[in-house]
């Protein structure tokens, strides 16, 4: 991001006025293209009961875990889905292709991470920014590997 002192941050009812810029390089010196965009930031906040916030709207929800110590696990690399699900209690994902099979049943998810998982507890956080803007209400969060469901929580956006 690059700051952008040519326009005034009233313009956009903003403290400060950012550009984004995206350009598609060619092999030889001169770029294909360039797509320039600029946006306003009034705030940046994150709390736990709102999550990332920009211009006081919720741009991610993070849904923190454990993996339970065990001995006797499969040790090495872990890979942990969630499937959000809004106040309509419809599934938010990005793409309906992002598939996992859980005890032998095929499932979207919403968001996943690796972990590496050696028997000991560990604390894992998966972040989920939803293609669609979040609403106020209950959203429901179902936490899975490969081997089963590992837990649920409803999280309450005001």
């Amino acid at each position: 991001l690059v700051e952008d002192r040519a326009v005034r941050a009233e313009d956009f009812e903003a403290e400060r006025v950012e550009r984004a810029v995206a350009d598609v390089p060619e092999v030889g010196a001169r770029d294909l293209d360039e797509e320039t965009t600029r946006f306003g930031i009034r705030s940046l906040s994150f709390d736990p009961e709102r999550g990332f916030r920009i211009n006081g709207r919720t741009e991610k929800l993070r849904a923190d875990m454990f993996l339970i110590e065990n001995a006797i696990a499969k040790k090495g690399p872990k890979r942990v889905y969630i499937r959000v699900k809004g106040p309509d209690g419809i599934l938010l994902t990005a793409d309906d292709r992002q598939l996992f099979t859980c005890a032998g049943e095929e499932m979207i998810y919403s968001e996943s991470r690796e972990v590496d998982y050696q028997g000991e507890e560990v604390e894992v956080s998966v972040y989920f920014a939803s293609p669609q803007p979040f609403t106020k209400g209950v959203y429901t969060v179902d936490a899975y590997t490969t081997e089963g469901k590992i837990g649920s929580a409803d999280l309450l956006l005001r």
